[in-house]
C-alpha cells in the first residue's frame, strides 16, 4: 500500500449467504447486515498487515458462505491507482468482490447503479474464529403444527452461554430446514425457532458435543 494511511475510519458489516457469486443484482445493503466493526485503523505502507478486532464478534453457524461489506470513510486524501490492497487476480470462477467507483461520496445502502462493478479478484483477507469447546452440528425441520406443511422463514437462534450476548441467527429454507453445520459445543444450549404471528419455540438444556450431532423434527 502506497501512501501511508493512518487511522483511517471503517465500518465492516458480515451476514451469511446463500450467493457463491457477487453481482449489483443481489447486492446486500448494511441495514441487512450485522455491523461488527466502527473504528480507526491504520493501513502502513507497503507489504503489511493490518489487523481488525472485531468490535460486535460475529456468530457463524456455517449455514451460508459469509458476506463482508467495508466502507471506508472519505479523509479528503487522494490516492493514485497504485494504492490497492494485495489481492488474489484468479484467471476465473465467481464474482467474489463488488465494489463502487463513483467519485461521489458513496453511501453503501445506496450504491451507484451506474458504477457498481464485481471481479473475480479479492484482497488477501484471514478471518480467525475463536471456536471455545469445539464445534458441532445442529439441524432440523420447522413444520405446522396444523397440517405438517414445510415452514419457509421462520428464524432459528442458538445461544451458547460460554458467549453471553451472543447468538448464531438462521432462517429455514423452503422445505422448512435448518442447519448450522459451525455451531458452538457446549452444554445448556438454547435455540429458539419464532415466525411471526406465532409463538416461539424454546428449546433449553440443549448438549452438543464437540463433532456432535444434534438434530431435531
Amino acid at each position: 500500500m502506497q501512501p501511508i494511511c493512518w487511522r483511517k475510519k471503517i465500518k465492516v458489516w458480515i451476514k451469511e449467504v446463500d450467493a457463491t457469486s457477487l453481482s449489483a443484482e443481489t447486492y446486500v445493503p448494511p441495514s441487512q447486515m450485522t455491523l461488527v466493526f466502527d473504528g480507526m485503523v491504520d493501513f502502513p505502507a507497503g507489504m503489511g498487515r493490518s489487523d481488525i478486532i472485531l468490535s460486535n464478534p460475529y456468530v457463524y453457524s456455517g449455514s451460508g458462505n459469509l458476506l463482508v461489506t467495508v466502507y471506508y470513510y472519505w479523509g479528503g486524501t487522494n490516492f493514485n491507482s497504485t494504492s490497492r490492497f494485495a489481492n488474489m487476480n484468479p484467471d476465473y470462477g465467481p464474482e467474489r468482490t463488488l465494489f463502487d467507483a463513483d467519485n461521489r461520496p458513496i453511501d453503501p445502502e445506496n450504491p451507484s447503479t451506474t458504477f457498481l462493478y464485481s471481479t473475480a479478484n479479492y484482497p488477501y483477507t484471514t478471518l480467525m474464529f475463536e471456536t471455545g469447546n469445539g464445534l458441532g452440528n445442529i439441524s432440523g425441520r420447522v413444520l405446522y403444527q396444523v397440517n405438517n406443511s414445510s415452514v419457509q422463514g421462520a428464524k432459528v437462534t442458538i445461544e451458547n452461554p460460554l458467549f453471553p450476548g451472543l447468538a448464531a441467527t438462521i432462517y429455514t429454507n423452503a422445505s422448512g430446514n435448518f442447519s448450522a453445520s459451525y455451531a458452538l459445543a457446549g452444554n445448556n444450549l438454547k435455540i429458539t425457532i419464532s415466525k411471526y404471528g406465532y409463538v416461539d419455540l424454546v428449546l433449553e438444556n440443549v448438549v452438543l458435543p464437540p463433532n456432535g450431532t444434534k438434530k431435531f423434527g
